[in-house]
């Protein structure tokens, strides 16, 4: 009887009468989501980050890798439709947030020990497989963590509070994949990648099992899903041509599209045409990390004082260049700086989109709204990847002769790259005018944007705020 009273304990710790009144449990389950964020960071750094280089290593080929990285969007989509539907009679949200990423934590032994254990022809698929199925448990919970963070956190501070959670999850994802990267480095030195990959993936589900514990401490307010609410996803659809929510969904849909024709042989080119080590691939990937860590909270900010659809153009017109620069040079510190940019233009991009949807939908339908977004999303990534992409990947030529030019490539991927802005160009004029903004806000052109952002606001505003952060933890020291 004592074990289940100390639980029920457990799970009333974040009544708003045990700290202070409902807004001191607002804040503190704020400050405790920037640490679950970390965890999951880990989670990322030494797991997810390196799925594909751990297929790679087991002898993949494209096709694998393709489903590997486009498979996930589909299958988190699914996994958040369930989620969304689990909550209507599973409550509270935390309770089942706290089982769904106890489980993925648990999940990340399977990923390494089952390759092992079956024959070497089925132990990339197996792996791949394996992979899946933890990302799948973890996207239970996607829909259902929005849909109770959306309820905490106030709407006047969405934007400053995203952009400082995912400043901290981005510094911690950085430095983890480094230490990650170097790890696996040295075990490859030694030959003993095999068990480089077991260390990481230990730390990850490790990771994940531990930031999970901390749910049952967040608190929830009130939550009473209304059946009126309810609609089907031929609801959702049918109403596109009149629903501001849904234009801006396939919008933002068929830009991953665009991205994912690409997005999935990166890790491929860094390692197998480039023939670049694992820290030369691991510094490569922090630098994109660092570069967001820099730009979130910025982005944050803008997106509180001029609206979501503002950051979502102004970034939107960068999106187009970013695959074609890994066409035009295979140069390692060229590409570091083409990383800089891309960190700068995806933390607005991810950061807006994630902002409009909590301020478009209403609380009671935000979860299953959610699914039906990501479920879309996540079919155009996975015809983008595996069906285009990687059909791409497997058939175009590696050189071309336009006139009196020719052009020799490494591989097929340059060509795929480009492609690959093409379609994210067509997306931006054909698709951008037909979504607008739904709070109010202070207009501002995107090219007057993209000036504050080119001419340095953002790094400078970092600067000022870690300078002052130093210099008050100074004056507080005893």
């Amino acid at each position: 009887m004592s074990a289940i009273s100390n639980w029920r304990k457990r799970w009333d710790a974040a009544r708003p009468e045990d700290v202070g009144g409902e807004s001191a449990a607002r804040e503190k389950t704020m400050r405790l989501a920037i640490l679950e964020g970390c965890g999951w960071s880990v989670m990322v750094a030494c797991g997810e980050s390196f799925f594909s280089a751990f297929a790679i290593f087991l002898k993949a080929g494209n096709l694998a890798i393709a489903i590997l990285a486009s498979a996930q969007p589909l299958l988190a989509a699914v996994a958040q439709l369930l989620g969304a539907r689990a909550i209507e009679t599973f409550r509270p949200r935390r309770r089942f947030l706290h089982l769904v990423h106890t489980v993925q934590g648990l999940a990340y032994a399977l990923v390494f020990l089952v390759p092992f254990c079956l024959p070497a022809a089925v132990a990339a698929p197996a792996a791949v497989a394996c992979a899946l199925l933890t990302m799948f448990v973890g996207g239970l919970g996607i829909a259902v963590w929005i849909s109770l963070m959306g309820d905490v956190v106030p709407e006047a501070k969405r934007g400053d509070y995203f952009g400082e959670r995912y400043r901290a999850i981005f510094l911690t994802l950085s430095l983890a994949t480094l230490a990650g990267g170097l790890l696996l480095a040295a075990f490859s030195r030694l030959g003993w990648v095999w068990a480089g990959f077991g260390i990481l993936f230990g730390v990850a589900g490790c990771a994940r099992f531990c930031a999970a514990q901390l749910f049952p401490m967040h608190f929830e307010p009130d939550y009473r899903p209304n059946r009126a609410d309810n609609f089907t996803l031929w609801d959702f659809l049918r109403g596109t041509r009149r629903s501001n929510f849904a234009r801006f969904t396939f919008y933002a849909a068929f830009m991953n599209f665009g991205a994912n024709i690409s997005a999935p042989f990166f890790a491929v080119y860094m390692l197998r045409n480039l023939q670049w080590t694992y820290t030369q691939f691991t510094i490569n990937a922090i630098t994109m990390l660092i570069a967001q860590v820099v730009f979130f909270r910025w982005w944050g900010r803008v997106g509180d004082r001029h609206g979501n659809r503002a950051v979502l153009i102004a970034t939107s017109c960068v999106l187009p260049i970013l695959p074609v620069l890994w066409a035009c040079t295979g140069n390692f510190w060229l590409l570091l700086g083409a990383q800089i940019i891309s960190g700068a233009t995806w933390s607005g991009y991810n950061l807006a989109t994630q902002n409009f949807i909590l301020d478009a939908v209403t609380p009671q339908k935000r979860a299953r709204v959610l699914s039906y977004f990501n479920l879309i999303n996540g079919i155009l990534v996975f015809t983008g990847g595996t069906l285009v992409g990687a059909w791409l990947a497997d058939h175009l030529p590696s050189t071309y002769h336009l006139g009196p030019l020719h052009v020799a490539f490494i591989s097929s991927l340059p060509a795929v790259f480009i492609i690959s802005g093409l379609v994210r160009l067509c997306v931006l004029l054909l698709m951008a005018p037909t979504f607008r903004e739904v709070r109010d806000h202070e207009p501002i052109y995107p090219g007057t944007l993209l000036l504050r952002l080119w001419s340095g606001e953002a790094i400078t505003g970092t600067l000022l705020e870690v300078t002052t952060r130093i210099s008050s933890m100074r004056r507080n020291k005893p």
